[in-house]
């Protein structure tokens, strides 16, 4: 294992001193961009901070159309840390009137380069190098120099736990495990944020242990740490563990891989001298105690394996639905289910006073700069459904929490039944599950139609517009895909995250 993964929580802003002011005057007047670090996908690091002279890489291009015109010195851009400030190897200025997308990695490789945007970003998994990347694009102008970017992982982690079994009296050693059929090379984008692979291939990726000890002897177990491609599609690797020799071998269990997640295995040696292989777990990704892998704790698990513990501070009913999606009693923001509460955008997490495109986070001017799937439009990323830092109900009720997708929504129209009543002064529908159990959506009283209900789900059909829950007089709840304009101000009523429904 090579690159140290290293806490970027949070790089502070990039702020212009004296002499950075002399040297914009001295170029015709000309702003330097400027970065800050937001959301980290690791949220529980140890440290807030990177170490003196650690180097991340920026690039920068322009928002017209080529997307993969740089701007002058917007290239691979080394920036360094070093006492609490950091510093680019040389300034990018932002173009006089225009707008540039900037987005980052770490840690920093002098190899990038400008074909990145176009033909993608070569991924070698036998260098088990874990790198973080910015979620998106994030824009920059003149009169806003500073852009705040997002940070997730790029590999999953494969960790494995070697053990005998308790009728097995034989001692063993293994220092090295050895991981084959996994895919060597990938291609990241990221100008829609995706990885293709090549075929699977026979090359080792090689490991040693990283709970300092290769004795099985007396309980003990031992340790090995893999970081793979993640995956589109399920598929099996196989583990070997060499001892001059004699050699040890298993498959393990068929499944995909996630970028940032962590997949724990227990492998055991039977009594016969067999290795045979447990179930995976997915859990939060743990720091290594190895000094050449040091990857970070998550606050976030598997989304098709986590069972999450709903808060105490919102109630939620079970309405005997199929897929056992819990929903919440009340909309963020309400005290009690006849309250509309709260309005958000789509994909924004902040109430606001007006709703429109010219406030709305993801444009710029015509342009998107997220969730957008027509190149001519915006930055492409061909995202469908919310990432967690964009979904309000994640970010303001915790991470027990999520908007529904479109797939809930058709479930409850599916196996529900609906009735349009008033509950005192709030009209809105009642939604009744096969168990009897019901909620009941309130419309809002400060939309231009009181009588017309509309709330977001997580779901994207197109660039522009976002799948609602609708329900009005004439149509008690949406029997089809119902969308409307992400910039539009709508309640969110929150599901229990961990059951995803994406068709139904």
């Amino acid at each position: 294992m090579k690159k140290a993964i290293l806490s970027l929580l949070a790089l502070p802003l990039l702020f212009a001193c004296s002499s950075e002011d002399s040297e914009i005057a001295g170029n015709a007047g000309r702003v330097p961009l400027q970065i800050e670090f937001g959301d980290i996908t690791r949220a529980a690091l140890e440290g807030s901070t990177l170490p003196d002279n650690a180097q991340y890489g920026v690039f920068a291009a322009s928002t017209t159309a080529p997307y993969n015109s740089l701007l002058e010195n917007g290239e691979n851009r080394r920036v360094t840390y070093s006492g609490g400030k950091s510093t680019f190897d040389q300034n990018v200025y932002i173009p006089e009137g225009k707008t540039a997308y900037v987005w980052a990695y770490y840690p920093y490789n002098s190899l990038m380069s400008r074909t990145v945007l176009s033909d993608g970003w070569t991924i070698d998994a036998q260098s088990q190098t874990d790198y973080l990347l910015s979620n998106s694009y994030q824009t920059a102008t003149e009169s806003s120099p500073t852009v705040r970017l997002s940070m997730r992982h790029l590999m999953s982690r494969i960790h494995i736990t070697v053990k005998k079994a308790a009728d097995n009296t034989t001692n063993y050693e293994y220092k090295e495990a050895n991981l084959y059929n996994a895919y060597r090379y990938g291609r990241f984008f990221f100008t829609n944020t995706s990885m293709t692979l090549d075929n699977k291939t026979t090359i080792t990726l090689h490991g040693y242990m990283t709970n300092g000890d290769s004795s099985l002897q007396d309980g003990k177990t031992i340790e090995f740490d893999f970081l793979v491609l993640p995956t589109t599609n399920t598929h099996v690797m196989t583990v070997e563990l060499p001892n001059g020799s004699s050699v040890l071998s298993t498959s393990l269990p068929e499944r995909r891989y996630v970028a940032g997640e962590q997949y724990n295995i227990t492998l055991t040696i039977n009594h016969l001298g067999e290795l045979t292989a447990g179930e995976w777990t997915i859990v939060p990704w743990q720091t290594s105690t190895k000094s050449g892998l040091n990857v970070w704790k998550d606050d976030q698990t598997g989304e098709e394996e986590v069972t999450p513990t709903p808060t105490e501070e919102h109630e939620y009913v079970d309405l005997g639905l199929p897929s056992g999606t819990l929903w919440a009693t009340c909309n963020i923001g309400a005290k009690v289910p006849e309250e509309a509460g709260n309005r958000y955008a789509w994909g924004e997490t902040e109430v606001k006073e007006s709703y429109s495109e010219a406030n709305y986070k993801w444009m710029d001017g015509y342009y998107y700069t997220k969730y957008n799937s027509i190149e001519t439009n915006g930055v492409l990323d061909n995202l469908t459904e919310l990432e967690l830092s964009d979904d309000a109900a994640y970010v303001n009720w915790g991470k027990s929490w999520q908007m529904p997708t479109n797939g809930n929504v058709e479930e409850l129209v599916k196996h529900c039944t609906k009735e349009l009543v008033y509950i005192g002064d709030a009209f809105g529908c009642r939604i009744t599950g096969p168990n009897g159990k019901s909620i009941f959506l309130p419309t809002d009283p400060r939309s231009n139609n009181s009588m017309v209900g509309q709330y977001w789900t997580s779901s994207k059909p197109t660039h522009n517009y976002a799948y609602v829950i609708y329900f009005s007089e004439k149509y008690p709840l949406n029997s089809s895909g119902t969308s409307t304009g992400r910039f539009q101000g709508l309640l969110v009523r929150p599901v229990i995250r961990g059951v995803v429904i994406t068709n139904n």
